[in-house]
């Protein structure tokens, strides 16, 4: 049976290293699919506390993982949602604006994520602003 409501967790960094073992997993998986970065720089910055990371949690299991951080760019401060991994995304996308809301509280001015085509599809708000492509030789 599945549970209704879906809370969205910061996981505080202190606590990373005790749940990476089921965490981890998920983000591996979704920073290799999108193929933009590296999964052991991730994992570095998630554990030193640069990059933070989300649960999203039904009451009995972790459905997805989120991983932000918070940079300067160009003089604008932007929340960036570097990663998220899991399953069943219908019943937690609801969250992301959990994750805006943190942005907002750090005085980030804009939010990105760095995933897939598909993001933009599924958030009409977002706009693309770049594009990464790639052709093997």
């Amino acid at each position: 049976m599945k549970h209704n409501v879906i809370d969205g967790i910061c996981i505080p960094p202190y606590l990373v290293a005790d749940i990476w073992p089921s965490v981890g997993p998920l983000i591996e998986r979704a920073i290799v699919r999108g193929g933009i970065n590296e999964f052991e720089d991730t994992e570095k910055e998630i554990h030193a506390g640069r990059m933070i990371m989300w649960a999203a949690w039904d009451g009995t299991r972790v459905l997805a993982v989120a991983v932000t951080q918070i940079a300067m760019i160009g003089g604008v401060k932007y929340g960036t949602i570097v990663a998220l991994g899991g399953k069943e995304l219908d019943r937690y996308a609801h969250l992301i604006e959990q994750l805006h809301g943190y942005f907002r509280e750090h005085g980030c001015q804009r939010t990105r994520i760095i995933g897939r085509p598909g993001w933009a599809r599924l958030l009409p708000e977002y706009k693309v602003k770049s594009v990464v492509i790639e052709k093997v030789l």
